[in-house]
């Protein structure tokens, strides 16, 4: 099977705060790796903090957000099918 990938790089220079109410559920496949900083991510209806080099899976469907919690954090997303609207 071959995956058609879209690669997203989010910098955050400035901490982002997200809360419950903010949480997004997208019908796409999505894999973030923590390149730089420390994250708060809610998976469904878990929380965990991910640092430097961690990666997550968050099936389609599922509801997710995130809370930077360092001053600068980097993220690299990976969504498929390719999410057309970042592509706009």
């Amino acid at each position: 099977m071959i995956w058609s990938l879209d690669c997203l790089d989010i910098t955050s220079e400035v901490v982002w705060r997200l809360d419950s109410a903010s949480l997004v559920r997208d019908e796409t496949l999505k894999m973030t790796l923590v390149e730089r900083g420390r994250v708060l991510f809610t998976i469904g209806g878990e929380q965990r903090v991910a640092k430097a080099g961690d990666v997550l899976h968050f099936p389609s469907g599922t509801w997710h957000g995130a809370t930077m919690l360092d001053e600068e954090v980097i993220l690299v997303d990976i969504f498929s099918p390719i999410r057309e609207d970042f592509l706009t």
